[in-house]
């Protein structure tokens, strides 16, 4: 198993960073589509479930891999794992402390039923992706985010493209996924290949994943 380490040309974002770092997620995902049909349009609870994933697979990739960013501003960040850390046990889970104040406070505004569906929604996601024909070992990368104030300034895909030659550099492919359709032509356009898509009807969801292969022949 390997965790990422230091990056060339990129800022690798230390604990003491984590608050920014959340603060610049939840800006940049601001009304993001993956709960909307979980919660029936519910914009609070969609909110909520979407700060739950932040807050609980954040503290879990955060433990786990790494984030980084172009700078010290943090402007913008990415957060990667590697895929033997992918398996989101509960022991891991205990670990990483994903289970935090922040999440409980995402969670506090719905009912114990509704976070009960959202654990099982990701449960669902989780056992779908592991159905998937993807590289092993691979590097995933779970968020890329811009700050609102700086997007279309070309730092996201600055991230990817860093991201990528440390793929290369170490012989690991880098997957990641996308829930929107108006995200596919800029993935390709990097050099990621369609590797599957995922459809979760009870959801809504629709879901494409992209592989960035390290072989010559790529």
């Amino acid at each position: 198993m390997k965790k990422p380490g230091e990056i060339e040309g990129l800022y690798k974002i230390k604990p003491e960073d984590y608050s920014r770092l959340y603060s610049l997620l939840k800006r940049a995902f601001e009304g993001y589509p993956e709960y909307e049909d979980v919660y029936d349009h519910d914009p609070i609870k969609s909110t909520a479930g979407f700060h739950m994933v932040l807050t609980y697979y954040g503290a879990y990739n955060l433990h786990f891999g790494g984030a980084y960013s172009l700078d010290e501003n943090m402007n913008e960040a990415i957060v990667i794992l590697h895929s033997d850390f992918t398996d989101y046990s509960d022991e891991r889970c205990e670990e990483a402390n994903c289970n935090n104040e922040a999440f409980r406070k995402a969670a506090s505004v719905l009912t114990e039923e509704e976070v009960q569906k959202w654990f099982d929604f990701n449960v669902v996601l989780d056992s779908e992706e592991k159905q998937l024909d993807l590289p092993n070992p691979h590097f995933y990368v779970d968020f890329v985010a811009v700050s609102p104030d700086h997007q279309g300034e070309g730092r996201g895909g600055k991230l990817l493209r860093k991201i990528c030659e440390y793929g290369k550099s170490i012989n690991t492919p880098i997957m990641l996924f996308t829930n929107r359709d108006d995200e596919v032509a800029f993935y390709k356009h990097m050099g990621f290949r369609v590797a599957a898509q995922i459809d979760v009807p009870e959801a809504g969801l629709h879901s494409t994943y992209f592989v960035y292969d390290v072989q010559e022949d790529r």
